[in-house]
Order: C-alpha cells, then structure tokens, then sequence
C-alpha cells in the first residue's frame, strides 16, 4: 500500500464560469431531461440490484496483544510507546508523529523532529502524549504495564508482540500486519535473505566460516557475551555463514546474553572477536571496564586479539533492531570480514 500524499488528494470543486443565454436555453429544453433520465435510470439499476450507495469504511478491526481494537484505515498521527516498533515502522514507509525514546543514529534523520514521549525517570509522558493528539498508540505491554488504562483513553491502542530479540522478522511481520503493510515487510525479509545468502557464500569461498565468532560488549563490573541463541546478531551471524563459540550456542540466556567477570576473559576466546561499542562519553564506567579487559594480560591471550582479528561495531545496530540494524550488521561483517 502506498502512503498518500496530501498533494495527491483531491482538490475543491471550482466553479464553472457562466453559461451564454443560448446554452442555458439548450440545457433547460434538452440536457435537463437527458440528466434527469439518466439519473432515475441508475436509480433504478441499483434499486434491481439490491444495491445503495456506501462510503468506504474509515476503521478496521485489528487483534493484536491486548485485545481486538478498531483502528483508522490510515492513520496519521502515530505514537509509538516501545523501541523496537520505531525501526520497524520506518521500515515499512510509516513515520510516526511520536515516539518513546531518543530514536537510533540510523533511524534519526527520518526522526528528525519527532516527540520523544520519554519523561527522566523513564516512564511516558502521559500529559505530552495527550496533547499531540494520536489518532493510533503502539505499544509493548512491559512499557506500559501500570498505564494503559490511561493511554487507552487517549487514542485507539493496539499492543504489539516482542518475542525473544532474535526473532526480529516475527515482530516486524506482526506490526506489518496492524498496520495493513505485509508486502512491504516480507520484501524486505526477501531481500536481507538473498544479500546474507551471497555473503554467506563469499564468507565459505574465503575459508571464514571455519573460524569462530564471539561477540562481547562492556558492561559497569565486567563484560557480557552478546551473540547467545536468543539474542538479536545471533541469527544474522547465522545466516551470513559464520560459526559462533559453543559457549554463545549452548548458554541458555533470558536475553541473549552471558555475563561475565574480568577474570572470565577466557570465555570470550575465538578466532574473530567483534566488541560491541557505545558512543563515546554515553557510559563512561562500561567503555572502562571494557577498555580495562582488552588491556589486560588474560585479554593478550585470546586467538582474535593474537592474530589482529578483533573489530569494533556500535551498539546502536546490533543490541537490537529490526531490518534496518540487521542490514547494517551485514555492512559490518563486509567491511570487516571481506573488506
């Protein structure tokens, strides 16, 4: 379904310039009774048929995690109370008027300008999200647990589903589907799945997929595995042909991730090693801890810090995300990998 534009819809009527007296005399004797012929005619066809004329539906009922809620056919004002939802929405062609957080580096130019309903002790700005006045709220249930009998009352709201983060192309199907987008969400599938098939290939064709991958990431007392089974590069790595550590494969995890003390820097041992980065200055006490384990006599040891193979990504794109991150990892193995 293709967005409408304002310029694209019809504009007022305008009125015709007067008629001379000779064609207001043609259209009094003759034209009138054609039309009004004309008109009783199609009366009567749609009196046969069993038919009167109905203007299109502006509602639609969806289901989703809260219940089954009528929403606008189009809706254009749109406030997103959840992070993953942001990504997605943008992925299918759908800017939203409000969101909940400060939108990632690769989402923020299509942001620019938006509301973050986001108050300082992390919770939503109830009286903000009032007064932009949303014809559709998007919701994760976790976010709103104590306040969504009040965020009901606002707008039409309509919960979306979050399963594990891996399960990335489960929740943008999901939202594709509240918000009438299928074909433009499993195109977008289609085509992260061909360009990791072909990376996959190139990966196999130059001998990396023997070698194995850990992902790591600074945390304030030591730092965390980041590429369990449930987590959201899991699947990428995957399909882009490359071999995690055991330890990240076989791990259960709630999240995705493993934490672990300094002195655990053996756990991280693999042949590529990809640190995951916050932008500097955003949490000095994890880039410090992160900085004190590669620094360390136990973090010299590892094969990837040996042989030259550690690289550095950021955090905005592979904590989370939906096919925009997902892509954006694939630059990453690219560059670093096949560069």
């Amino acid at each position: 379904m293709t967005p409408v534009l304002l310029s694209d819809r019809p504009t007022s009527l305008v009125a015709l310039p007067p008629e001379d007296a000779t064609r207001r005399k043609f259209i009094t004797s003759v034209g009138a009774a054609a039309l009004a012929a004309a008109f009783l005619a199609a009366c009567g066809d749609d009196e046969a048929a069993g038919e009167t004329p109905e203007s299109a539906p502006s509602t639609r009922e969806v289901s989703h995690e809260f219940g089954t809620t009528a929403i606008p056919v189009d809706p254009q004002r749109i406030a997103v109370v959840d992070v993953r939802s942001i990504e997605n929405l943008v992925a299918l062609g759908i800017i939203p008027q409000a969101v909940f957080t400060k939108p990632v580096a690769h989402v923020a130019d299509q942001l620019d300008g938006v509301t973050v309903l986001e108050t300082a002790e992390g919770e939503v700005d109830l009286e903000l999200l009032a007064q932009i006045e949303p014809d559709l709220i998007l919701a994760w249930g976790n976010f709103i647990e104590e306040t969504r009998d009040q965020i009901a009352q606002i707008a039409p709201l309509v919960g979306v589903r979050h399963e594990q983060f891996n399960d990335w192309k489960g929740s943008l199907r999901d939202l594709a589907r509240i918000m009438d987008r299928e074909e433009q969400a499993e195109a977008a599938i289609a085509a992260f799945e061909a360009r990791a098939a072909d990376i996959a290939g190139r990966i196999e064709a130059a001998g990396l997929d023997q070698l194995t991958v850990s992902v790591i990431r600074g945390i304030t007392d030591g730092f965390r595995l980041a590429a369990a089974n449930e987590s959201f590069p899991a699947p990428i790595l995957d399909e882009a042909g490359l071999t995690r550590t055991d330890v990240q494969r076989n791990t259960p995890t709630d999240f995705g991730e493993i934490s672990l003390s300094l002195e655990q820097t053996a756990q991280a041992e693999a042949d590529i090693i990809i640190v995951v980065h916050r932008a500097p200055g955003e949490n000095p006490a994890q880039a410090e801890a992160l900085e004190e384990m590669m620094t360390s006599p136990l973090w010299q040891t590892l094969t990837a810090a040996k042989e030259g193979r550690v690289y550095d990504v950021s955090i905005d794109h592979w904590l989370q995300g939906g096919p925009i991150a997902a892509n954006l990892i694939l630059d990453d193995i690219e560059r670093h990998l096949l560069g």
